[in-house]
C-alpha cells in the first residue's frame, strides 16, 4: 500500500484515485478477515478520505456523458471546424436520469478546451424523446477535451476525453466508403492537409 512505484503511478495518471485510510499502529494483514468491520468504521469516519470521495463521484458522473460528430467537419485555416453533440448513456426511462438532471440543473456545465459552451437547466438540453443532447461547437487543430464542472468543483472529463478529430472520425466511420448513400469516399470542405498514408480508411 505504501509502494513508491504504486504511488507514483497514481499521482501520473489524474484518472486514477487513491484512497489512505490512516491507521494507528500497524496496518492489518490482507488475510485478517477478522478486522474487516473496523476498517469499514475507520473508512467512514475518516475526514481525510472525504476530499477524494467527493472528487471520484464527480468523475463518475462525468464519464455517464460521451461526446459524437454530426458529419465530417471542414477544414479551415489549419483546424477542424464542426459540430457534435454531448449525450448521456442514461435513458430517461431509467430511475437514475431524473436524479442525475436534477442535480446538474442548478450547476452542471460542459466546457470545451476550458471554456464553458453549455448549461444545463432546461428543456433545451433534451429531444423529442426526451433524451440528453447537447449540439456544440469545435474549432481545434484536432485534439480538444469537453470537461463538466459541477458546482465550484474542478473539471472533469466526460467520457473519452480528450478527443482527437482524426479518430472520432475513423471510430464512428465518416469516411467508410460503403457507409456512405452514394459510395463514395467522404471529403473535407475547404483545406485537406491529411497525409497521403492516413486518407485511406479501412473497409470492412
Amino acid at each position: 500500500m505504501r509502494d513508491k512505484k504504486v504511488r507514483e503511478a497514481f499521482q501520473g495518471h489524474p484518472r486514477y484515485h487513491r484512497l489512505n485510510v490512516q491507521f494507528e499502529g500497524d496496518e492489518p494483514r490482507l488475510d485478517d478477515i477478522q478486522s474487516i468491520p473496523d476498517v469499514k468504521l475507520k473508512v467512514q469516519d475518516d475526514p481525510s478520505v472525504c476530499e477524494t470521495i467527493d472528487n471520484i463521484a464527480r468523475c463518475m458522473i462525468a464519464s455517464l456523458f460521451f461526446f459524437e460528430l454530426d458529419s465530417m467537419p471542414r477544414r479551415l485555416g489549419g483546424k477542424y471546424v464542426g459540430t457534435g453533440h454531448i449525450l448521456c448513456s442514461i435513458r430517461p426511462s431509467e430511475p437514475a436520469f431524473s436524479v442525475l438532471f436534477h442535480r446538474l440543473s442548478t450547476s452542471g456545465q460542459f466546457w470545451i478546451n476550458g471554456v464553458p459552451v453549455a448549461n444545463i437547466r432546461d428543456g433545451s438540453c433534451f429531444d423529442n424523446e426526451g433524451n440528453f443532447r447537447i449540439k456544440v461547437e469545435i474549432n481545434t487543430d484536432d485534439r480538444f477535451t469537453v470537461t463538466l464542472k459541477q458546482d465550484s468543483s474542478e473539471l472533469c472529463n466526460i467520457s473519452g476525453s480528450p478527443f482527437s478529430v482524426r479518430k472520432l472520425i475513423l471510430l464512428q466511420g465518416l469516411c467508410a466508403v460503403f457507409g456512405s448513400p452514394d459510395h463514395q469516399k467522404r471529403k473535407f470542405s475547404g483545406e485537406d492537409d491529411f497525409p497521403a498514408k492516413k486518407k485511406q480508411c479501412r473497409r470492412h
